[in-house]
C-alpha cells in the first residue's frame, strides 16, 4: 500500500520540526556566543580605560624613576586586548613629565622598571605566586580576580549590576610604598584599610 500524500506530508513534518528547533538554537546560541563576545571586549576597553586613569592619581616613591623624565611602564599579563587598548590610549600621552610605555609580559617575564601590573582572569590561578614575585615593589597591582585583594593586590576590578567597578586595599598599596589620591579612593566601590 502506498502511502498517501497527506502521510508522506505529515511525516516530513515530523522530521522537520526537531530540525527547525536545532537550528534555531544553533543561531540563537552563536548570537548569545557573539553578545558575550562584544560585552567581553567592551568590559576589557573599560578596564583599560580606568588602568590608564589610575597612574594619574599615584604617587610612587622617588626611586621608582630613573629620571624624572622616566616612563611610566604599564605591563599587561594575561590579557591581551587590555594591552592593545592601553597602547592606544597611551600612545603620545604622559601623566606630569612621565611619557607612558606598555609591556606585554608573559607569566615568568621580570618586572623591572615596571610601574602599573594588571594581572588578567585567564592566570588566575597562578596569581598569588604572581604576586609573591613582586616582593612588595612599588608597582601598582591591578587584578580582576575573586579575593586578589587577600593575596596582595592593589586594585581589584569587579562586576556590579553589568558595570566595570573597583575595590582597593590601601594595606596593599602601604606595603608598596605608593599613595593613592583621595579622589581614587573616593570613587572605588569598597577600599580596605588595614591589613589584609
Amino acid at each position: 500500500m502506498k502511502p498517501s500524500p497527506v502521510m508522506k506530508d505529515s511525516r516530513r513534518e515530523h522530521w522537520r520540526r526537531p530540525w527547525a528547533a536545532i537550528v534555531l538554537l544553533a543561531v540563537a546560541m552563536l548570537m548569545a556566543t557573539a553578545t558575550g563576545a562584544q560585552e567581553s571586549v567592551a568590559e576589557q576597553r573599560v578596564k583599560a580605560a580606568f588602568i590608564y586613569k589610575f597612574a594619574g592619581y599615584v604617587d610612587w616613591p622617588s626611586g621608582a624613576f630613573t629620571s624624572p623624565d622616566a616612563p611610566i611602564v604599564f605591563g599587561v599579563l594575561g590579557e591581551e586586548t587590555v594591552a592593545r587598548e592601553l597602547e592606544v590610549l597611551a600612545e603620545g600621552r604622559q601623566v606630569g613629565t612621565h611619557p607612558l610605555q606598555v609591556r606585554t609580559l608573559g607569566p615568568d617575564d621580570p618586572l623591572d622598571g615596571v610601574h602599573v601590573f594588571f594581572i588578567g582572569n585567564s592566570v588566575a590561578g597562578r596569581l598569588a605566586d604572581i604576586l609573591g614575585a613582586t616582593n612588595g615593589s612599588p608597582v601598582l597591582i591591578v587584578t580582576e580576580s575573586d579575593r586578589a585583594l587577600n593575596l596582595g593586590s592593589v586594585i581589584n576590578f569587579v562586576m556590579t549590576d553589568g558595570r566595570v567597578r573597583f575595590e582597593i586595599s590601601t594595606a596593599s598599596a602601604d606595603r608598596r610604598a605608593i599613595k593613592l589620591s583621595s579622589r581614587l579612593l573616593a570613587v572605588a566601590q569598597n577600599v580596605r584599610q588595614g591589613v589584609n
